[in-house]
C-alpha cells in the first residue's frame, strides 16, 4: 500500500479524579494520522544532578528519512498510548508521584536516499537507494518520586525505569556508480534486507538534599543506575548481477553501570559568592560484540579472523572532581570564573586480545563568563576550555558493522585525546515600551584531536579505521536577530541572518583532503491583524551553502528557501478557521524543486462538544526531497507523503 491509503482515525479519552489529598489522571491516545503521541511522555519532574546512562551501541539500520518534514506528512502509523499519573499528599509537607506510561506503535515509511560522496578531487561515488521500512515499538516507562519541601529544607528521591522492545525491518534496492565513469566500472545493483532488534532496559535512582544555613546553601546528591542494550542487526544482500547471496549478523551486548556523588557549599561574602563542590563518579561499561558472515577476514590471516570480528571489553572510569566557582555581582556586572580540577582514572581490559591498561590524568577545565547590563543594553562574553581522553566510541579493536554499508574499528595503541577551546560574545538591546529587540552574536571554536578516522571505500561500502594523526577543526559564526512591534494593526516584524563557516579535513584512501564550508542564511517574518477577526503570520527563510576542497575546488552551490503564510479567521467566539500555505525550494533537486503544502482547519466549540475538521496536503504533494551538505558530501533524502486527506474530530467534555 502507498503511504496514506488507510482510512484515518484518531481517538482520545481522559479520566480525572481530584481531592485534597490525591489527584489521578488516566489518559489514552491513539491515531494513525502521524500524530506523535509519544511526545506526551515528556517528564515534568527534575532529575537535576542525575546520571546520564549511555550503553554504547553504534549499530543501526539504514532507514527512510522524513526529509525534515512534520511526521504527520511522511509516514503511516498505528499508535497507542496509555498514561497513568497519580499524586498523593502525605504528612509533613511531603508528597508522592507515580507515573506509568505504555506506548505501542507501528510505523511504515517509504523513501529514496541519494548520496554524492567525495572520493578525490576528480572522483565521486553516487549511490541511490529506495527504501521501505516498518518499525514496531513497545515502550514501558515508570517513575516513582517522593519529595519533602518544608522550612528545614528540601529533599527528594526519584526512581525511574525504562524498557523498550523495538524492531526495524527494511527492504531496499541499492544502486552505485562512479563519476567520472571508468571503463572497468559498471553500475552495481543490490537488493538488501535489514532486521534490527534494539531492546533497551534502564533503571536509575536519584537522591537530592538541599539545606539553607543562614545565607549559605548546602547541597548533597547521589545517583546510580544501570542500562543494557542487547542489540542484533541482520543484513541479507542479494546481488542482482552476480546472483550471490550474503548474510551478515552483528551481535552487540552493551552495558553501562554508573554512580555519582555530588555535594557543594556556597558562601556569600558581600558582592562575592564562593562555591566549592566535590563530585565523585564511576562508570563501568561492558561491550561484547561478534560479527558473522565473512568468508575472508577483513584484516589479518584466516586464523585471526575470529579475533578481528569480535570484541569483549571492560572500560572503567573513575573521576574525582573538585569544583570551584567565583562570582561577582555589582552595578550591572556579573562575572563568573569556574576552574574545576579533575582526577581522571581509566582502565581498559580487552579479553579477546588479553591486554589490560591503566591511565591516570589530571585535567583542568576553566570557564570564564562576563555580563554587563546598562539601561536597555546587555553585553556578555564566554571563554572555555575542555579536554577529553578516551570515549566508549574509541576503544574497540575488532570490527563492528555500523550498518551494512559501514564497518568500523577505532582503537589505537593509545586512547583518543580531544581538546576544545572557544568563545563567543553577544550584544543585545531590549526596549519593552517601543517593542524593539536586537541580538547580535559571534563565536569561534577550535577542536584538536590526536586521531582521525580514515575512510576506505569498496563500492558503496566504507571501512572506517582510526589513524594516529593529529587533526583540527575550526568553527566560526556571526548572527543578528531584530524584531519590532507596532501599534498599527498589532503588527510585528522580524529580521534575522547569519554566516557559519568551518575548516576541517577528511582522510580517504590514505590521502588527506582539507576542506571548508560556508553557509549564509537570511530571513524575514511577522504578524499582522488588519481586522479584529483576521490575523496573518508570515515567515520566509533563505540559505546558501557550499563546500570548498583543495583550496579553490568549489562544490555545488546549495540554495534552499521556505515561505509560509498562516491565516486565522475568528468568525465568532465559537467558530474559527485557519489556512496554511507553505513552499519549500531547493535548487539541486532534478524535479519538483518547489514543494507546495496547504492545510485547512475549522473549529466549532459548544459548551460540552468541540467539532474539528481538517484538510491536509491540499496540493496533493506525493513526495518531497531534502538536500544537505556534510563536509564535502551531498545527501538527498526523498520521502513519500500522505495524499490529500480529510479528518473530522468530535471532543466531548463531560464536566
Amino acid at each position: 500500500k502507498q503511504i496514506g491509503s488507510n482510512p484515518l482515525w484518531n481517538a482520545q479519552a481522559v479520566g480525572m479524579y481530584f481531592s485534597k489529598k490525591r489527584q489521578n489522571i488516566v489518559l489514552y491516545k491513539g491515531n494513525n494520522m502521524g500524530d506523535n503521541v509519544s511526545a506526551e511522555l515528556t517528564s515534568h519532574y527534575s532529575d537535576e544532578n542525575g546520571i546520564n546512562l549511555y550503553a554504547f551501541s553504534p549499530i543501526n539500520a539504514i532507514m527512510p528519512s522524513g526529509a525534515g518534514l512534520p511526521q504527520k506528512r511522511t509516514f503511516d502509523n498505528h499508535s497507542h498510548l496509555i498514561s497513568v499519573n497519580h499524586l498523593e499528599k502525605l504528612k509533613n509537607d511531603a508528597e508522592m508521584n507515580i507515573n506509568v506510561h505504555w506506548y505501542n506503535d507501528r510505523i511504515r515509511r517509504e523513501g529514496l536516499s541519494e548520496q554524492n560522496l567525495f572520493l578525490s578531487d576528480n572522483q565521486r561515488l553516487n549511490t541511490s537507494e529506495t527504501l521501505v521500512s516498518e518499525t514496531k515499538m513497545n515502550n514501558l516507562n515508570a517513575l516513582f518520586r517522593y519529595i519533602n519541601n518544608n522550612d528545614n529544607g528540601f529533599w527528594s528521591n526519584v526512581l525511574t525505569f525504562d524498557g523498550n522492545w523495538n524492531k526495524d525491518e527494511v527492504l531496499s534496492l541499492l544502486s552505485t556508480t562512479y563519476r567520472p565513469q571508468l571503463p572497468s566500472q559498471t553500475q552495481h545493483n543490490e537488493q538488501v534486507g535489514q532486521s534490527f532488534r534494539r531492546p533497551l532496559f534502564s533503571i536509575k535512582n536519584t537522591f537530592n538534599v538541599i539545606r539553607r544555613m543562614g545565607k549559605n546553601i548546602f547541597n548533597l546528591h547521589f545517583s546510580a543506575g544501570y542500562e543494557q542494550k542487547p542489540n542484533i542487526l541482520e543484513v541479507q544482500v542479494d546481488s542482482i548481477e552476480q546472483h550471490s547471496l550474503q548474510h551478515y549478523e552483528q551481535d552487540l551486548d552493551s552495558r553501562h553501570m554508573a554512580a555519582k556523588f555530588y555535594t557543594d557549599y556556597a558562601i556569600q561574602l558581600g558582592y562575592f559568592k564562593l562555591a566549592y563542590g566535590v563530585i565523585a563518579q564511576t562508570d563501568w561499561r561492558k561491550i561484547k560484540t561478534e560479527l558473522d558472515g565473512f568468508d575472508v577476514p577483513l584484516d589479518g590471516s584466516e586464523s585471526e579472523k575470529k579475533d578481528w570480528l569480535r570484541n569483549d571489553l571492560w572500560y572503567k572510569t573513575t573521576e574525582l572532581t573538585f569544583g570551584q566557582e567565583y562570582k561577582f555581582e555589582r552595578a550591572g556586572w556579573r562575572i563568573s570564573l569556574g576552574c574545576p580540577l579533575h582526577l581522571y582514572m581509566q582502565s581498559l581490559e580487552d579479553k579477546v586480545r588479553k591486554s589490560y591498561d591503566n591511565y591516570t590524568h589530571l585535567l583542568i577545565t576553566p570557564r570564564f563568563t562576563t555580563l554587563y547590563e546598562w539601561k536597555n543594553w546587555t553585553v556578555n562574553t564566554q571563554l572555555s576550555y575542555s579536554r577529553t581522553i578516551g570515549t566508549p566510541e574509541g576503544i574497540y579493536d575488532g570490527y563492528l558493522m555500523n550498518n551494512y554499508r559501514s564497518f568500523q574499528r577505532t582503537y589505537l595503541d593509545r586512547l583518543s585525546e580531544t581538546n576544545r577551546m572557544g568563545g563567543n560574545v553577544g550584544l543585545s538591546y531590549r526596549h519593552v515600551l517601543s517593542a524593539l529587540f536586537l541580538r547580535m552574536n559571534a563565536g569561534y571554536n577550535l577542536t584538536s584531536d590526536n586521531q582521525i578516522y580514515g575512510y576506505n571505500y569498496q563500492g558503496a561500502t566504507s571501512v572506517v579505521e582510526a589513524v594516529d594523526r593529529h587533526t583540527k577543526t575550526t568553527n566560526y559564526n556571526v548572527g543578528i536577530d531584530l524584531s519590532k512591534g507596532f501599534n498599527v494593526m498589532q503588527a510585528t516584524l522580524r529580521l534575522f541572518g547569519g554566516y557559519m563557516g568551518s575548516r576541517s579535513e577528511r582522510l580517504i584512501n590514505q590521502q588527506v583532503y582539507p576542506y571548508r564550508t560556508a553557509t549564509i542564511r537570511f530571513g524575514v517574518g511577522g504578524t499582522i491583524t488588519p481586522l479584529p477577526w483576521l490575523n496573518m503570520v508570515l515567515s520566509s527563510g533563505y540559505n546558501w551553502g557550499r563546500t570548498y576542497t583543495d583550496g579553490t575546488n568549489k562544490g555545488r552551490l546549495l540554495r534552499s528557501a521556505t515561505q509560509r503564510l498562516k491565516t486565522n479567521v475568528f468568525v465568532t467566539k465559537k467558530l474559527t478557521f485557519s489556512a496554511v500555505v507553505e513552499d519549500n525550494y531547493n535548487n539541486l533537486t532534478v524535479v519538483n524543486r518547489h514543494a507546495w503544502f496547504g492545510d485547512l482547519q475549522a473549529k466549532y466549540k459548544l459548551k460540552h462538544v468541540d467539532f474539528d475538521i481538517e484538510l491536509n496536503n491540499l496540493f496533493n504533494q506525493r513526495s518531497y526531497t531534502h538536500v544537505t551538505y556534510n563536509g564535502p558530501d551531498i545527501f538527498m533524502n526523498t520521502t513519500q507523503l500522505r495524499p490529500l486527506h480529510v479528518s473530522f474530530k468530535v471532543t466531548f467534555k463531560l464536566l
